[in-house]
């Protein structure tokens, strides 16, 4: 029977060049790659400097050698404000198409800095009846605290997506004192969820009894080790 032989096919010297060539940094594989790498960035929460590691540049270096990785200030000056504004105009084109939208707030404090941050995050529905809700606003809030600052965040957040205000249906919050007095400045209709749910759940003896055992059982394992030692145990099994 007629053998058959693998034939391989030799490259041109152009070829060859162009294996080992490094992309343009405009070129379109490239810019896949760039926005890939950003994505990441955003998605995991990993500081710019990544792209310098020796390690990441190993591992990029070795999936695909034409492509040459751009310094950390232009992943921080050009390619992820490139997907921020592309999440910000899908965004808003969704909030547009929304009759209404509702918005949750709130205030806290990070544990690692004690720095506070105040959000605004929207909800609404879309035609075909699913939930849909987008973070709009996250920002390092150093003022004050107090009814008109917090007033005055809703509405530069209302404005940077140019949502007219007979458009919110209602603002939900906390009963804090400040929260309270920043919806009442803003003008726009609030509901507060906290005392009504925890209202509703001590209410119900069966559910105190619960979460008092709860309470119990989860300090002995905390003030134990050879408790939680064994409770591991059990786990693993």
């Amino acid at each position: 029977s007629p053998t058959t032989s693998k034939i391989t096919k030799q490259l041109t010297l152009t070829e060859s060049l162009d294996k080992k060539k490094l992309w343009d940094i405009n070129d379109n594989r490239a810019v896949k790659i760039h926005k890939r790498i950003g994505e990441m960035i955003a998605l995991d929460i990993q500081p710019y400097s990544i792209v310098e590691d020796i390690g990441f540049r190993k591992l990029i270096q070795d999936i695909c050698p034409n492509y040459e990785i751009p310094s950390r200030t232009y992943f921080s000056q050009k390619v992820v404000p490139g997907i921020y504004d592309n999440v910000f105009q899908s965004v808003k084109a969704h909030l547009d198409t929304a009759n209404y939208i509702s918005l949750t707030t709130d205030i806290w404090t990070s544990n690692n800095s004690n720095a506070a941050f105040l959000s605004m995050t929207g909800h609404w529905l879309s035609d075909e009846f699913y939930q849909q809700r987008a973070v709009l606003r996250v920002i390092h809030f150093p003022e004050s605290h107090t009814g008109q600052n917090i007033s005055e965040y809703i509405h530069k957040g209302l404005a940077t997506f140019k949502i007219q205000r007979n458009k919110i249906h209602a603002v939900v919050r906390d009963n804090g004192a400040n929260m309270v007095a920043g919806i009442r400045e803003s003008g726009l209709k609030s509901m507060s969820l906290q005392l009504c749910i925890h209202d509703s759940i001590f209410s119900q003896k069966s559910v105190k009894d619960i979460l008092a055992s709860c309470g119990t059982l989860a300090s002995h394992f905390h003030h134990s080790p050879s408790a939680a030692a064994k409770l591991e145990t059990i786990q693993e099994q």
